[in-house]
Order: C-alpha cells, then structure tokens, then sequence
C-alpha cells in the first residue's frame, strides 16, 4: 500500500486528576492498551517531560484540530477539583467546559466515568452531567472498553441500517389479511429474538394462508354459463395478487 494512502491513525489526549499512584497507574494502564490497538495516545506522562508548562499543553491538545477525541477520565477527585475549579483540573475545565459547550456536533469529548459515590451515582463535572458517558467503572471497565474503542474508530456495534423504501401499494390498497402481515412484518424480528421459533412461525404462515386460499375456492355445480365461470376465475385470479404478494415475501 502506498503510504501517502495510508489512513491516519486516531489520535486521542487524555485529561485526568493525579488523585493518587493508583489512579495514575491505571490510567496509564489504558493508553498503553490504546496504543496497542493503534491509537495515538497524547497523555502527560509521555508528552510533558519536565520543564513544560502544563497549561499550555493542555490547552494545546484540547483544541488542537488534529486531536480526535478528549478522553476525560472523571474520579471523585476530578469530578471535585473541576467543580470547584482547583489545581491544574480546574484550569483544564476553564478550557474544556468551553469547548464542550461550543462542540455542536458533539463528538470530540468523551466523558470516561471511573467511579461512583456509595449511592451509586456519577461522579462527573457539572459541565458533563447531561452527556452521555462510558462507564468505566470497576465492573464495567473490561467490557466497555471495546465501546471505547468502537467509539474512537466510530465503527458503532449496531449501526443505522440502510433505508428501506416505501411501498406505497402496502398502505393505499385494501388489506384483507391482518394476520399475514403481522407474521410477515414480524417474521425478522422475532428469529433474531428466539430462533427456535423459526418452525412455529412458518407455520402459523401456512395455516392462514391456507385459510385465506380457500375463500377463492370456485364451486363449478353453481355457475353453468360458461362466460360467467371465466369471469369468476378472471376476478379470481386478480384479487389473489395480494395474497399472492405475501407468500413471496414471506418464504
């Protein structure tokens, strides 16, 4: 592959609280695992050696355009110090409480929720309270972090499907078979709910067509003239198009 083609890979700054060696340590825990699925991690510890101004870099990174996502990682300790704008958090939330604000769109911050108080409640700035969040959380931190990953990469775990289009006969034309389509219209959802209910299903489909089959039944004791029996099979035949219609897109 040429590499002038090659696709640029994501490239995140991680915003946290220094609450203690612990919470340090886990945090770094995390860029590493990002960086080993191809993000390009901008945190402190590897990019501010000493001597830099901290302000300036975190001001740098949070409105960079070549930063993708703002990682906020929000403990008690952080979700305290940005409230109360103390120490180097609150400085980074005169910045970032902007830019939240200011994002339309919606999509460079993600708020990383890292722990809860004993109620069980977010602890999470004030200026991110009505965001959604991704749960972090010890119980949750495993399993979300390949939501994190689908959300960096935007490769959504259930994306918008393709539209459909409207089939304007299914709802200007008389519909004289309910049943048909509820089982016809339901038919996908329900197998991918419980695929053991795939044989039922098709055959509750039989059975009323089955039942609606019936009533074109023509009775050729009652009907002498020969014409009159050709126009009842003629009618027949072109009133069963849309019963017709529901077994080819039901099977």
């Amino acid at each position: 592959m040429n590499k002038n083609n090659e696709k640029k890979p994501p490239k995140v700054f991680i915003s946290y609280s220094w609450s203690n060696t612990d919470h340090m340590n886990q945090v770094l825990d995390l860029a590493y695992k990002l960086n080993d699925d191809g993000v390009h991690v901008v945190i402190d510890e590897w990019d501010a050696p000493e001597g830099c101004d901290l302000y300036a870099f975190m001001e740098r990174n949070v409105t960079s355009k070549e930063i993708d996502h703002v990682l906020i990682i929000s403990d008690k300790k952080y979700a305290e110090k940005a409230n109360n704008r103390e120490g180097g958090v609150g400085t980074e939330t005169q910045v970032i409480s902007k830019q939240v604000y200011d994002d339309v769109n919606q999509t460079k911050f993600i708020p990383i929720l890292w722990e809860r108080n004993e109620n069980g409640e977010a602890y999470l700035p004030n200026y991110l309270i009505s965001r959604r969040y991704i749960d972090f959380t010890n119980e949750h931190r495993i399993e979300n972090y390949e939501k994190l990953v689908r959300r960096i990469y935007n490769l959504p775990e259930n994306p918008r499907p393709p539209l459909g289009k409207l089939s304007l006969n299914k709802y200007t034309e008389t519909d004289n078979y309910p049943k048909l389509r509820n089982i016809t219209g339901g038919f996908e959802y329900n197998i991918n709910k419980d695929k053991n209910m795939f044989t039922n299903i098709v055959q509750d489909f039989l059975e009323e067509f089955y039942t609606c089959l019936k009533t074109f039944k023509v009775d050729l004791t009652e009907i002498s003239d020969i014409n009159k029996l050709s126009t009842k099979i003629y009618d027949n035949l072109n009133s069963y198009k849309p019963l017709r219609d529901y077994f080819i897109e039901f099977f």
